[in-house]
């Protein structure tokens, strides 16, 4: 039997498109514009769906915690929109 391994990138996508963001201010899904990954590096770049001019770069680890990255997110979100850092180190 062939045994079917999935990408980081792939992972990574998997965990979080499509995601929901409960911040205190504004409950938003995730929409995951890209997706780079290069040695011990992971760049996501993640907007609210369907507005993808509000986007965030986060850098991971490749094989980072999914959680941490959403636990980020939601961080994120409860800045003021104008103070909000326009990449997140969620590593």
């Amino acid at each position: 039997m062939h045994e079917t391994r999935l990408s980081t990138t792939d992972l990574l996508f998997a965990g979080l498109d499509r995601r929901r963001i409960p911040a205190r201010t504004l409950t938003w899904i995730t929409e995951i514009l890209g997706i780079f990954v290069e040695g011990s590096e992971a760049w996501v770049q993640v907007a609210q769906e369907g507005r993808p001019a509000r986007s965030v770069l986060l850098r991971m680890s490749p094989r980072g915690s999914v959680e941490r990255a959403l636990t980020a997110l939601e961080a994120w979100t409860d800045f003021p929109h104008e103070k909000r850092p326009t990449v997140i180190d969620a590593r």
